[in-house]
């Protein structure tokens, strides 16, 4: 088995990616370098948890979080009032925390999410 940085991973998929026409040609290359490198890959689990001190890229505001608002009354959801409680989440961004970006992130000719096998 090998063991595979989330830095190795990317670069394989970048570099086999290639365009989307390329990726709906045959066998793309992007199956190809998975099934050479990464379908017998160890993965390690680098998740961040999402809460309000994880890491986000300085250009990005804080995630916040709370507890919901009944917006009829103004106030906190309460077990003894409404049988329940709810969390909110106000989120400045979808780029937060552990995540792989398509090639499209970085290049509007590559492959977007949808776009690769």
């Amino acid at each position: 088995m090998h063991i595979l940085s989330v830095a190795t991973v990317i670069f394989a998929c970048l570099l086999a990616t290639g365009s989307a026409e390329q990726a709906h040609a045959g066998q793309s290359r992007l199956w190809s370098a998975y099934d050479s490198v990464l379908s017998n890959a160890k993965y390690i689990d680098l998740t961040h948890t999402i809460e309000p001190a994880m890491p986000i890229w300085r250009g990005f505001g804080n995630i916040t979080f709370s507890q919901a608002v009944n917006k009829l009354t103004g106030k906190p959801f309460a077990y003894n009032k409404d049988l329940f409680v709810a969390n909110a989440y106000q989120l400045t961004t979808d780029q937060m925390g552990t995540q792989l970006d398509a090639p499209a992130h970085f290049n509007p000719y590559f492959a977007a999410s949808d776009e690769i096998p």
